[in-house]
């Protein structure tokens, strides 16, 4: 179902935050818009965190098994040598229609 793939989704990305060590300022569910294809589940993350940090982060996502795509991306500078990002990952649920 949509709810249990945004759930995972959701999961695989508070997990990847905090092994890397990465202050997680904000983390939220979207839901699901239908696209053509399927449907688009995605989390919006806010983060501070150091250019390697964000780095291996999005390389982390990059690499997930459940084909994560980072769809936007807001990075600023921040105080003592940190970045404050604003990301959205988002996953897109194929439909299989029978026929």
């Amino acid at each position: 179902t949509v709810e249990a793939e945004l759930a995972v989704t959701f999961t695989e990305v508070e997990s990847a935050v905090r092994d890397l060590g990465i202050v997680l300022v904000n983390l939220k569910q979207g839901a699901g818009q239908e696209e053509p294809g399927g449907t688009v589940v995605s989390v919006s993350v806010e983060c501070e965190a150091s250019p390697t940090q964000l780095v291996q982060l999005l390389d982390r996502l990059q690499r997930s098994v459940h084909l994560l795509k980072v769809t936007q991306l807001d990075v600023r500078a921040s105080e003592a040598r940190t970045l404050r990002a604003s990301l959205v990952i988002s996953k897109l649920l194929v439909s299989v229609s029978g026929g």
